[in-house]
């Protein structure tokens, strides 16, 4: 009704102004013709021209009213079919009701062919499931709903879109789904490539051997790698929270490490190498290297990136080296003093034997003879500490249970200690079996339990443990001359006053000792460092002040059978008086001379020379061959062991009988005599050497070879 009076009002309006357009015209046309036409036609004429005036200007309203409906399906064309993004009308049931040509393109679909078809089947199958949840989500709430997931086009083709649906209703008043449809695969390529890119910077960062950080400007943890957490031992989320990265370093590089990041902050010129120490979540320490450097990030604001290397193994392995050559060095020295030493007592302890001897039982200067020989004896000890610390004893390998050993040691090492101090023993419950000369293996547990007796002066408990442990890797790169393996440890600790720090690295020094005056030699632990090295085994100190003392010993654990102790022999009551030729070859002239006289004295014909080339020389003009060769290993020009082969070669030698004051790679392979070879050392006693040769004479050829 109301769409009606307003039509009729607008057409009085067009009416009247229809009229008025007539007598403006009128007016302003001329009059011609008659001056009076007659009224009734004259009113109709009038009432023609405004009737042509109305329509005409009728026309013109519609003409405009044309062009602005058809702007307006123009734009609804450009805004609605051609819209950067598709639209769908669906119904509540799923099906498409309509569609803009957007929409149809992205589906690669005639617009007309996607009326009454079901949406879903243009949704892959992987993502049905969070379609229908979507759907179900958008009716039941009402409110706008967003989703991504990935559609099919006509022609199998997938791509990514994003979704975003409100409810409406129809003419009907039926529920309808109006849904904007994107295409963001670009933006899913990018974000998989981004990923991607991300996953391999984590993947390199998170796999670094160095500790990776980021931090901003007020020192707060941005970012760690997974190494970063090996370090520290914390957490992902105790860094997050930490206020600051310098409540991880430790005490003595705080200071340094404020005031490098104070610089960097304040942008001035900083270190961007900085050594420092960090406290580790466990109470341990680390020392570490850094290498920094500043960037920006996309807000522009300032950050540090951190790259830190735990240099804890590398310096203890270089002090180890550093420390490995001294006591090489060293080593080298205190083994030739020995050698020197030990021909300079073989001949004081030979020559005083002979004195000994001719003296009348009632003689008091047998008295200054036995002086001599304790002094001898003393200074025998002395040399023989020198070559366990430089490695150049000879040793007796034997498999050897370290749990047997003590065993049979526990009562002489009570009584050694005293009942000030109380031995304890904790034996591992299997044979902790090991390849080491037993007699020697015996002087280290000595040695090691008389320091730790001495670190007691007011008594305390001295422990030996022994187990079988097989280390990781990392246990064998930071001790490289130990065997992989299961190893035999045997630890031997006290409650003691402990080592001082500046002492620890020097205790296995020869001569060095913390001891008063008088009261140690200082070869004492050098002595169990060689003897433990020549077995291929590995010696640690764990020391602190006032808490005691532990030595950690490790030699490779070896299975089969455990050697017996075999009884000693015993001294015959008369040496046996001898009769063969005997050739003596020694580079030292007291020598020669005592070893002739021990020879001569014993029933041998000795033959001596001085070296391997007059040796040679006798032999080829004796012509025939002698019973043995009695020969030194070390000398000038030809060695001892090339001396022997050229004699057997020329079969001038049937039986070689080797001496030496220390070991010689030519007849000893680290420490243990070669199969077959005969070897007697010095310094000997007269009775010693007669009876070594005697032994050698009676025994197999091939127990002597050369």
């Amino acid at each position: 009704m109301k769409n009606k009076d307003d039509r009729k009002g607008n057409v009085a309006k067009l009416r009247k102004r229809a009229e008025e357009v007539f007598r403006r015209k009128e007016a302003q046309s001329p009059k011609t013709g008659p001056a009076q036409k007659p009224g009734e036609v004259r009113r109709t004429l009038q009432e023609l021209s405004v009737h042509q005036i109305e329509l005409e200007m009728q026309n013109d309203e519609l003409c405009r009213a044309q062009a602005e409906l058809d702007s307006a399906r123009a734009r609804y064309f450009e805004l609605y079919d051609l819209a950067p993004v598709g639209y769908l009308v669906v119904s509540e049931k799923g099906l498409i009701l309509e569609a803009n040509l957007t929409a149809a393109a992205l589906l690669g679909a005639v617009r007309g062919t996607l009326a009454k078809r079901p949406f879903t089947r243009f949704i892959s199958r992987e993502d049905q499931d969070s379609y229908y949840l979507h759907r179900k989500l958008l009716f039941r709430i009402g409110a706008p709903q967003v989703c991504e997931l990935r559609l099919l086009k006509k022609d199998g083709t997938i791509f990514w879109a994003r979704l975003e649906a409100t409810v409406a209703q129809d003419a009907d008043g039926a529920p309808v789904c109006r849904v904007a449809i994107s295409d963001i695969s670009e933006r899913k390529k990018a974000e998989a490539a981004l990923r991607a890119s991300e996953e391999r910077y984590s993947a390199v960062a998170n796999n670094s051997n160095d500790a990776i950080c980021i931090l901003d400007t007020r020192g707060r943890f941005q970012w760690v790698n997974e190494r970063m957490l090996e370090l520290g031992g914390h957490s992902r989320e105790e860094y997050s929270a930490a206020d600051s990265f310098l409540k991880f370093i430790a005490p003595e590089s705080l200071e340094a490490v404020k005031a490098n990041f104070g610089k960097f902050v304040s942008g001035l010129t900083f270190e961007p190498r900085l050594g420092f120490s960090v406290i580790r979540a466990d109470g341990q320490k680390r020392l570490c290297e850094s290498y920094s450097t500043g960037f920006r990030d996309k807000q522009g604001r300032l950050n540090l990136v951190v790259t830190i290397s735990d240099i804890t193994d590398q310096q203890r392995l270089e002090a180890q080296l550093r420390q490995s050559q001294k006591m090489e060095t060293v080593g080298l020295l205190a083994g030739g003093i020995a050698h020197d030493f030990n021909n300079i007592l073989t001949a004081i302890k030979c020559y005083a034997e002979f004195v000994q001897k001719d003296l009348p039982e009632k003689d008091p200067k047998l008295k200054d003879t036995w002086e001599i020989l304790n002094s001898v004896d003393r200074a025998i000890v002395l040399t023989r500490q020198l070559l366990a610390f430089s490695r150049r004893q000879i040793m007796a390998l034997q498999v050897v249970d370290i749990n047997g050993l003590i065993g049979n040691m526990t009562n002489m090492l009570r009584r050694i200690i005293g009942e000030e101090a109380k031995l304890e023993t904790r034996l591992f419950a299997a044979p902790c079996q090991a390849l080491v000369d037993p007699g020697q293996m015996e002087q280290v547990i000595m040695n090691l339990a008389v320091n730790a007796r001495d670190a007691m002066p007011g008594g305390g408990v001295i422990t030996l443990a022994t187990s079988i442990v097989n280390p990781p890797e990392e246990f064998f790169a930071l001790r490289p001359e130990l065997a992989r393996g299961p190893l035999v440890c045997l630890k031997i600790s006290d409650t003691g006053c402990g080592i001082a720090p500046e002492n620890k690295a020097r205790i296995f020094e020869p001569f060095f000792t913390s001891k008063a005056q008088g009261k140690g030699t200082g070869l004492g632990l050098s002595t169990v460092f060689g003897i433990i090295k020549q077995s291929k085994g590995e010696i640690e100190v764990e020391s602190e002040p006032g808490k005691g003392t532990a030595f950690k010993i490790y030699l490779p654990f070896v299975e089969g059978a455990v050697n017996k102790d075999k009884d000693k022999d015993k001294d015959k009551e008369a040496l046996v008086k001898s009769h063969e030729t005997v050739l003596l070859v020694e580079d030292e002239e007291s020598l020669r001379r005592l070893g002739e006289r021990i020879l001569r004295g014993a029933g041998y014909k000795p033959l001596v020379a001085m070296d391997g080339a007059s040796a040679l020389k006798l032999m080829e003009e004796r012509g025939e061959p002698v019973d043995l060769l009695l020969t030194d290993v070390v000398m000038p020009g030809m060695s001892g062991r090339e001396l022997a082969r050229e004699l057997a070669r020329r079969k001038l030698a049937g039986r070689v009988l080797y001496m030496s004051g220390y070991t010689e790679e030519a007849i000893v392979k680290h420490g243990v005599l070669e199969t077959g070879i005969a070897f007697i050392y010095k310094p000997f006693t007269v009775d010693a050497v007669t009876r070594k040769v005697r032994e050698v004479l009676d025994g197999p050829a091939e127990a002597a070879k050369a």
